[in-house]
C-alpha cells in the first residue's frame, strides 16, 4: 500500500489499517534510490504478512537493507528478531531500547506489564534480538535521493526516536511511532519512562522542524497537512494540558 512515491505501508493492526496481526504497530518501506529500509517491526506474529506485503508493493525483501526500530515496545519491536533474519537485514535502534532488546527484558520493554494487562496475547513472545548497532540523536543516514535523520523524542518511553525523512524536492515525512498520531491523539501510558514534560518539549521541537507529512507508529498516515497537527498538538501542550490520548 503506498502512501507516498517512496514510502509502503507493509503492516497495520487494529488500531490502523488491519494488514497483518492485530497486535502490530504501522510498519512502513522507504524506497531509496541506494538502499530500502523498514521502519518498525510489529510484534512478531505477522512475519510473513509483512515479507509478503514488501513484496506485493514491488520491491524485492532481500533489498531492505536496516530494519530501523523508534523504541522497544512489543507492538513495533518484538517482530525484529524474525523480520531480520527474513530480510537479511541489520537491526538498528536507539541506545537504551537496544540494550532492552539484546536482553530479551521484558520488564524494561514494559511487555510483562502489558501482556498481563490484557494488551498482548499469552502466544506473544518478546525474544531476545540481535541488534546491529544504536542510532544516536541527529544522525542522518543516505538512502539515495533523501536522507533519515533520528530525533530523540523522550517522553512516550525512554529513548523514543522518531525518523524524518527529508526529500529533495524538501518534503519532510515524520515516522513519528508513538509520539503523535494523525488526527492529533498522543500515546501517555503508566509507564515508569512515559514522561509528560518531555513528551510536551519533544513535540513542540518538531513543530518547529518543517514537517509535511506523518506516518503514525498506529491509525491512519498523513501525508501533507502534518504541519497543522504538529502546531495543534504543540500549542495544546503549552496550556499544559496535553491533548487527548489513544486508548
Amino acid at each position: 500500500m503506498w502512501v507516498t512515491d517512496r514510502v509502503a505501508l507493509v503492516g497495520s493492526g487494529r488500531i490502523g489499517y488491519g494488514l497483518t496481526s492485530p497486535f502490530d504497530c504501522n510498519v512502513y518501506v522507504i524506497r531509496g534510490d541506494r538502499q530500502n529500509v523498514l521502519i518498525d517491526a510489529g510484534c512478531g506474529l505477522s512475519t510473513d504478512g509483512i515479507v509478503g506485503r514488501i513484496a506485493d508493493a514491488g520491491i524485492e525483501p532481500a533489498s531492505i537493507a536496516s530494519i530501523m526500530l523508534t523504541h522497544s515496545h512489543a507492538d513495533h519491536a518484538a517482530g525484529a528478531a524474525g523480520l531480520s533474519v527474513r530480510l537479511e537485514a541489520e537491526i538498528v535502534a536507539p541506545a537504551k531500547s537496544a540494550q532492552a532488546l539484546r536482553q530479551g527484558d521484558v520488564q524494561k520493554s514494559a511487555f510483562e506489564k502489558a501482556q498481563q494487562a490484557g494488551g498482548y496475547p499469552a502466544e506473544l513472545e518478546y525474544p531476545k534480538t540481535t541488534v546491529a548497532r544504536a542510532i544516536s540523536d541527529g544522525e542522518t543516514i543516505d538512502i539515495g535521493g533523501a536522507r533519515l535523520e533520528a530525533v530523540l523524542t523522550r517522553g512516550h518511553s525512554y529513548d523514543h526516536t522518531v525518523y524524518i525523512l527529508h526529500e529533495l524536492d524538501g518534503r519532510r515525512v515524520l515516522f513519528g511511532g508513538d509520539l503523535l498520531m494523525a488526527d492529533g491523539r498522543v500515546l501517555l501510558q503508566t509507564t515508569k519512562d512515559c514522561r509528560l514534560d518531555l513528551y510536551a518539549e519533544a513535540v513542540q521541537d518538531l513543530a518547529t522542524r518543517g514537517i509535511t507529512g506523518l506516518m503514525p507508529g498506529h491509525g491512519p498516515v498523513e501525508p501533507t497537512e502534518a504541519a497543522l497537527i504538529l502546531a495543534r498538538a504543540a500549542a495544546q501542550f503549552a496550556t499544559r494540558i496535553p491533548p487527548e490520548t489513544l486508548r
